[in-house]
C-alpha cells in the first residue's frame, strides 16, 4: 500500500542505513519498556526527553480517485457540498481545518464515513467512495501515477503540527 511504502522511503532517505520494521498503533510508545529505536507520531514534536526529527511537511489536500469525477464535477471547494467526505479518526479535524482555511461554509466537516486509519480512508478513496483529506507527502506516488488526484485547491500547510 502506498502509505506504508511512502513512510519507509521517507525514513530511508533521512537514514539510509536503517532497517525499517513498520507497525501501526495509536498508543504512545514507551521507549523504556519497548525494544525500539524510533517511532513516527503525529504532533508538534514537543515531547520532553525525546530527539525529534520532522519527516514530512504537513500539507493537507483533498484527494479522490479519477473515477469519482464521473460522479461529480468538482472545480471549486464549494462544490464539495455534493461529495462524500470520509474521515480518518486519528486525524478527525483535518477536514475542518482545510474547509476553514479556504473559507467554505455549509459543509459539515464531521459528517461522512469514519475510518480507524488513513489506510482505510485511502482504500475508500481509491474505490471511488468519496474524497479523502490527505497528507500530501504520503500520497506523492499516487498523485504521480494518477491513482489519486486533487479535485480542488488549495493545499493547507499545517506547519509544525504533523
Amino acid at each position: 500500500m502506498a502509505i506504508r511504502s511512502a513512510l519507509v522511503r521517507v525514513i530511508q532517505a533521512a537514514h539510509p542505513d536503517t532497517e525499517v520494521r513498520l507497525t501501526a498503533s495509536i498508543e504512545t510508545v514507551d521507549f523504556e519498556k519497548k525494544n525500539l529505536d524510533g517511532a513516527i507520531r503525529l504532533g508538534d514534536g514537543q515531547w520532553p526527553g525525546l530527539e525529534v526529527d520532522r519527516l514530512v511537511a504537513n500539507e493537507l489536500t483533498p484527494l479522490r480517485a479519477p473515477a469519482y469525477r464521473r460522479k461529480l464535477d468538482l472545480k471549486r471547494p464549494e462544490d464539495l457540498t455534493r461529495a462524500r467526505l470520509p474521515h480518518t479518526l486519528v486525524r478527525f479535524d483535518d477536514w475542518r481545518f482545510w474547509l476553514e482555511s479556504v473559507g467554505v461554509g455549509g459543509i459539515d466537516a464531521y459528517a461522512g464515513d469514519k475510518f480507524a486509519s488513513s489506510t482505510l480512508s485511502y482504500q475508500a478513496a481509491l474505490e471511488g467512495q468519496g474524497i479523502m483529506m490527505a497528507q500530501k507527502a504520503l500520497f506523492a506516488d499516487d498523485l504521480r501515477a494518477r491513482r489519486l488526484v486533487a479535485p480542488v485547491k488549495p493545499v493547507l500547510d499545517r506547519g509544525d503540527f504533523t
